[in-house]
């Protein structure tokens, strides 16, 4: 059951049993997912395996303040694509259009792509970061933590 929560202050949990936002970061935190990648291939394959066990987690988790982000947003190389296009007549466009299907032909097939010269790809990337611009972005503050996890205890003990 979803709870509310006032802007100016963090949610609590409604219930003992229940955790609160922090715990469930703290949780998440505790385990980076550069060890569980290392811990993944000691795993044995199979369904329901079960798992019960009691665990202490304790340390410091820091929320960084909110901020905000200025990233660069691409219109997108179709649209770059289309709109050179729209600028060259029907028949160029049918010649374009063939001479890239017979170029790619190859790599379609799974073959390697075929040769560029740099100065038509420098000129891509000019004409893609001409339909570029900067937005300004609202962030989330990162959420970092220094914590440890005890076994304190596994069921059937």
């Amino acid at each position: 059951m979803p709870r509310a929560c006032r802007a100016d202050r963090p949610c609590t949990a409604t219930t003992p049993t229940e955790l609160t936002p922090l715990e469930k970061f703290a949780i998440a935190k505790a385990l980076p997912k550069s060890q569980l990648e290392l811990l993944r291939p000691r795993l044995e394959a199979g369904p329901m395996q079960e798992v019960d066990l009691t665990v202490r987690i304790r340390g410091c988790v820091n929320v960084a303040e909110d901020a905000s982000s200025t990233a660069t947003v691409n219109a997108g190389a179709d649209k770059v694509l289309a709109c050179v296009l729209s600028h060259v007549s029907a028949r160029a466009r049918k010649n374009v259009l063939d001479a890239v299907r017979t170029d790619f032909a190859g790599y379609c097939l799974g073959g390697e792509l075929p040769a560029i010269a740099d100065g038509a790809v420098d000129l891509a990337d000019d004409l893609i970061n001409a339909a570029s611009r900067l937005e300004n972005k609202p962030k989330k503050g990162a959420v970092s933590a220094a914590l440890a996890i005890e076994l304190v205890e596994r069921g059937g003990d």
